[in-house]
């Protein structure tokens, strides 16, 4: 038995299962933190490029997408019963 710190990609599924009870649920780590996406500048930015800024914009959006309703339910169908 302990009290921790953790993101909620990892112990997301044992809250919502009852394994885990939040403690502070309205409390938020100060984590001044940032990503940067740098490229050289001009008028095209290859579809490469693109694809990797909208993934980061995806990955790292508020909410983060391991706490979305449509994450958990993925999660659910793909883990084996």
């Amino acid at each position: 038995m302990g009290i921790g710190l953790l993101p909620t990609y990892v112990v997301g599924r044992d809250i919502k299962e009852g394994r885990l009870v939040p403690l502070l649920p309205g409390y938020q780590a100060n984590v001044n933190s940032a990503l940067y996406v740098l490229y050289r500048p001009n008028r095209y930015v290859t579809g490469k490029v693109r694809r990797l800024i909208d993934l980061l914009i995806e990955t790292f959006s508020d909410p983060p997408y391991w706490d979305s309703t449509e994450a958990a339910h993925e999660t659910e169908s793909s883990m084996p019963t």
